[in-house]
């Protein structure tokens, strides 16, 4: 009966890691990317506070344009994306932090990427791709920033473990010395 115990509190405690894990990576609290300066003198380092915030801290803007908003997208293709937030960008900035409320039927689980864009003429001022803590940083590329797709020298790179998978195997880890001791 010990072992059975020791089994479930086992599975349990790794489901309920799971969750935790997968419901900070639906809505990406805490991922974050330094934004791409493509016009404006845009500048900046995006963070997700929480599945309809985000801040920018040093957040600086030297020009404006006209129908200027915050967009999101899926891909490193702004001009694809949609309008994350109402709020049009009508001033300039120097170093500031800067709160987006995303308020127009969208989360931050909608999007990879956030930028500035200019609706009138089509126009990137600059983007990212949001991150998760510690994932390499993009090196450059189509105006983004942020975690780079493609190949690594790095021995077993596709094979790709994170924290639901240690979380299980920790857990199940736990069950069998568990089941040692007690057994």
């Amino acid at each position: 009966m010990h072992l059975f115990r020791a089994i479930a509190f086992a599975v349990v405690g790794s489901l309920t890691s799971l969750a935790t894990t997968a419901a900070t990576a639906d809505t990406k609290t805490g991922y974050s990317g330094v934004l791409s300066s493509l016009d404006g003198g845009l500048q900046g380092t995006v963070r997700v506070v929480d599945a309809s915030t985000l801040q920018v801290t040093g957040y600086t803007l030297q020009g404006s344009a006209p129908k200027l908003y915050w967009w999101g997208a899926v891909d490193d293709k702004l001009s694809g994306g949609f309008r994350i937030s109402n709020k049009q960008v009508t001033s300039t900035a120097n170093g500031e932090t800067l709160t987006i409320s995303l308020n127009v039927g969208k989360t931050t689980a909608d999007f990879a990427y956030v930028g500035l864009w200019c609706e009138q003429f089509s126009a990137n001022f600059g983007q990212t791709k949001l991150v998760a803590d510690g994932a390499p940083a993009d090196k450059g590329g189509a105006g983004s920033s942020g975690a780079a797709g493609g190949s690594s020298s790095k021995p077993n790179a596709g094979f790709k473990t994170g924290a639901p998978a240690t979380a299980m195997l920790g857990a199940l880890g736990g069950a069998v010395i568990l089941a040692a001791v007690v057994g």
